[in-house]
């Protein structure tokens, strides 16, 4: 692999994307990084926050000419896994939210967008953008579920510590962080080291490329078996919303296609597929998110 840091950019996968429009020779398994992403972009034009030299984002460039442009789901499969496995390396209990957000129970750490250039009938490049939350502390944007390894990491401690006031225990969010004295906050953070953000990302990305080349030598059923297993709510009936009619629903998941349709089941046993931005999970918090 082929690590190019950048001090300050806008979006990854945006430059990333300028450079092979520029016909800039770029090996597969290029990284463009940075731990100051300005302008960075979540799926259908999301944004993504990053508190600088806090986090980690990255784009990584694929060529993947052997696969087909109608299987092309499985890169994201690939990608999900490796983030999961490697933030279990510091704290366990993540999950892959449909199609490739990684969350905590329901707390979102880690987001990704990929862009794939077609030619022809061929997927000539695949870019993969990942923004993971590791270190930042406090989130101000509107979003109503982010958490970083850091948060989750220093909640333990605090619970283990017997630091949270009984009406608050984890899983609360920042609320939980909030609702402890400044004074035993700062102590105990001052004796959590932070997590390095470039070791983290040696580590995501060789994850990455591994399970990469194993989809290509033995193909995608293991790689896809194992995304089922990691899935966000992968057993029993949860909310969802019909992103069209606004229609409020339970239903279990029954199935993942390799297009990347996923199937619900409502509790009547009728069954319908959806597509990325039809379908969005309802939360705890009482926001729906797609």
């Amino acid at each position: 692999m082929n690590f190019i840091h950048l001090p300050s950019v806008g979006s990854t996968n945006s430059e990333m994307l300028r450079r092979l429009e520029a016909k800039e020779m770029l090996e597969e398994g290029t990284v463009l990084w940075t731990k100051r992403q300005t302008e960075g972009r979540g799926q259908t034009g999301n944004s993504w926050e990053s508190e600088a030299d806090k986090n980690i984002s990255f784009s990584m460039l694929l060529h993947p000419v052997w696969l087909s442009p109608a299987k092309q789901f499985v890169l994201s499969e690939t990608a999900a896994l490796a983030i999961v496995e490697t933030l279990e390396e510091y704290f366990p209990g993540f999950s892959i939210k449909w199609p490739n957000d990684i969350y905590h129970d329901d707390r979102k750490i880690a987001g990704m967008l990929i862009e794939n250039r077609i030619v022809g009938t061929r997927l000539q490049d695949s870019v993969i953008g990942i923004g993971i939350n590791i270190n930042q502390m406090d989130f101000l944007s509107s979003a109503p579920n982010p958490v970083s390894l850091r948060q989750l990491m220093l909640e333990k401690l605090m619970e283990n510590e017997g630091a949270y006031p009984d009406t608050l225990q984890p899983p609360g969010a920042t609320v939980a962080l909030r609702a402890v004295s400044p004074e035993l906050l700062s102590d105990i953070e001052a004796h959590m080291e932070e997590i390095p953000p470039e070791a983290f990302l040696h580590k995501v990305c060789e994850r990455l490329i591994l399970h990469y080349h194993e989809i290509r030598e033995k193909g995608a059923e293991h790689i896809h078996k194992n995304y089922i297993y990691r899935l966000y709510r992968n057993e029993g009936y949860h909310p969802y919303s019909d992103s069209e009619t606004g229609e409020e629903f339970e239903a279990k998941i029954t199935g993942i296609a390799p297009d990347g349709r996923m199937t619900l089941e409502k509790r009547n046993g009728e069954k319908r597929s959806f597509w990325f931005k039809e379908v969005k999970f309802v939360l705890p918090c009482g926001v729906t998110k797609e």
